[in-house]
């Protein structure tokens, strides 16, 4: 099924002109030399019988945050999910459970992490091939052969990709 005035070839058109548009932005980043942050998925450790071990985060990659997009140097895309930093936390003092799950999150980091690194987490990866733009692949959409995204919580808050990566880029205040 396809979005609303999109067809095949303008969901195929499209796809293609996203590779294009995201090897761009890849090279722009670069020449820039805009810094990126460390990708993580967060893994269960294997318990041994009443002994829990708590989850950790492993290093997958590098990303440059663009808004609710990370764009991967090899062009591939997710959408944003929790972000920390590689830090040591303070000491726990029972706090709100939110103040002490962000303090295990900045735990987490420091174990795999530089000190300091920034690290995204419970991201979302985001498919770039035409039948998925056609049924609308995370935040982003097809309205004829424009790719738009999802910038926003609400379902019209949508710009076209291409003005959006350019602004996310000029935000970073790189260059």
């Amino acid at each position: 099924m396809t979005a609303p005035g999109t067809g095949d070839d303008d969901a195929r058109a499209a796809a293609a002109d996203l590779v294009e548009l995201l090897r761009a932005t890849v090279a722009e980043l670069r020449a820039r030399r805009a810094p990126d942050e460390a990708l993580a998925e967060v893994r269960a450790k294997r318990s041994f019988g009443p002994i829990k071990r708590q989850p950790a985060m492993v290093p997958v990659g590098r990303a440059w945050r663009l808004g609710v997009l990370l764009l991967s140097a090899d062009g591939s895309l997710r959408r944003t999910g929790s972000i920390t930093r590689a830090v040591e936390p303070t000491r726990s003092q029972g706090l709100d459970s939110g103040v002490e799950a962000r303090k295990e999150a900045r735990r987490q980091a420091v174990r795999a992490f530089e000190e300091g690194d920034a690290v995204d987490y419970d991201w979302e990866p985001i498919a770039l091939d035409a039948a998925s733009l056609a049924r609308g692949s995370g935040p982003l959409s097809l309205r004829g052969r424009e790719i738009r995204v999802q910038w926003g919580p609400a379902a019209h808050e949508t710009r076209a990709l291409d003005a959006y990566l350019a602004d996310r880029i000029e935000v970073l205040g790189i260059g």
